[in-house]
């Protein structure tokens, strides 16, 4: 039996590239109103997505890319720890 099954795809909030979901970040706003990164792909929660290039978190950051996404004001601090453990993520 053959197996049929798509990737799932998802775009990118910064830049729109639309590649495999595993290959992108997820961020995540919860039922609490929070906005954090997900590292095992799978927390509850309206989920976002990035790619793993630092260009694109930057520009993620800069243009507020996520609140359009999400459509909702990211708080100040959760926006500060979100992209501090992204960039962690991404260097290394």
């Amino acid at each position: 039996m053959r197996n049929n099954k798509k990737p799932f795809n998802r775009r990118c909030a910064s830049c729109g590239r639309i590649t495999d979901k595993s290959s992108l970040l997820r961020i995540v706003r919860n039922k609490e109103g929070h906005t954090v990164f997900d590292k095992t792909l799978c927390m509850e929660g309206r989920g976002a997505y990035i790619c793993r290039d630092m260009a694109c978190v930057e520009k993620a950051e800069k243009k507020n890319s996520l609140e359009r996404s999400f459509r909702a004001r990211i708080d100040r601090s959760d926006k500060e720890k979100l992209f501090e453990e992204i960039r962690e993520f991404v260097s290394g």
